[in-house]
């Protein structure tokens, strides 16, 4: 059987990972032969491996989706109406 992995790894005890947009859509577009394994402890003496098969559909529920900021709009109206020296 086709086993897709993605893997992640934590330096810490946390294994909370963020997850791609891709990743996520090939989540969806290969179901349960993607896994997502998550190395927690990684480079320590005892390293944990959490494998999970179809995370997507396992995990969607408790997933936080991510919004990236890239900046934000200033109104020039709201400009003008601050703005110091206006006539």
């Amino acid at each position: 059987p086709v086993r897709r992995i993605e893997v992640k790894g934590r330096v810490g005890d946390d294994p909370t990972v963020i997850v791609t947009p891709n990743e996520w859509t090939q989540g969806v577009r290969h179901g349960a032969s993607y896994w997502l394994y998550v190395v927690v402890g990684a480079g320590q003496r005892e390293p944990r491996l959490l494998r999970i098969q179809d995370p997507v559909r396992r995990l969607e529920k408790q997933a936080d989706r991510l919004t990236v900021v890239k900046g934000w709009v200033l109104p020039g109206r709201a400009i003008e109406k601050v703005a110091e020296g206006r006539r």
